[in-house]
Order: structure tokens, then C-alpha cells, then sequence
């Protein structure tokens, strides 16, 4: 009869250590789902601020007058090819004049 009260009580004992180590487990990955929640958190508060950045610079691009630039930037475009147009010859001079003096020879 002890013998029988004993192996119940060893059946018990592991029975209950085994619960300890589900618990245990049980314990761990509570903290880390916990752990997963507040990174989950501080990632949505990110994108919220993202979000109201994002409408910020929606409405900054909508007054944009890209119209506006789009005709400046051809402006400045058609001016610097007239410069350029006037600079190659200058340089063409320049570099004889440089030339003619180098060799000597009279202008």
C-alpha cells in the first residue's frame, strides 16, 4: 500500500514538474508576445507620423507649379545654349590667337 501511495506521489511529483516546465514556457513566450505588441506599437505610432508627413507633403506638391517650372527650366535651357553659342567661337579665337602666339608669328 505505501508502495502504491509512493508511486502515485512519483506519478504526481513529474506530473506537477512537468506543468512547472509548461509554465515556465507558458511565462517566456507571454513576455514575448508582449515584447512583439509593444515593438508592433512603436511601429504603427511611426507610421501614423509617417502618414500625416506624407499628407503634408501631398499638399506642398499640389501648390507646386510645375507649369511654371517646367517653362523656366526651358528659359534657362534656350539661354545657355545662346552662351554656349557665343562661347565656342571666342574659345576657336582664343586658342588661334594662343597658337600664333606660341609660334611666333605676327597677328
Amino acid at each position: 500500500m505505501t508502495q502504491d501511495i509512493d508511486a502515485r506521489l512519483d506519478k504526481i511529483d513529474s506530473q506537477l514538474e512537468e506543468i512547472k516546465a509548461t509554465m515556465a514556457k507558458i511565462a517566456i513566450q507571454a513576455e514575448q508576445i508582449a515584447n512583439l505588441q509593444r515593438q508592433l506599437d512603436a511601429l504603427w505610432k511611426k507610421y501614423d507620423k509617417m502618414s500625416e508627413d506624407m499628407i503634408l507633403m501631398k499638399n506642398w506638391q499640389a501648390a507646386c507649379p510645375r507649369g511654371e517650372l517646367d517653362k523656366m527650366e526651358a528659359k534657362v535651357e534656350n539661354r545657355m545654349t545662346l552662351v554656349w553659342t557665343a562661347l565656342i567661337p571666342l574659345y576657336v579665337s582664343l586658342f588661334a590667337m594662343l597658337y600664333h602666339l606660341i609660334k611666333g608669328g605676327s597677328p
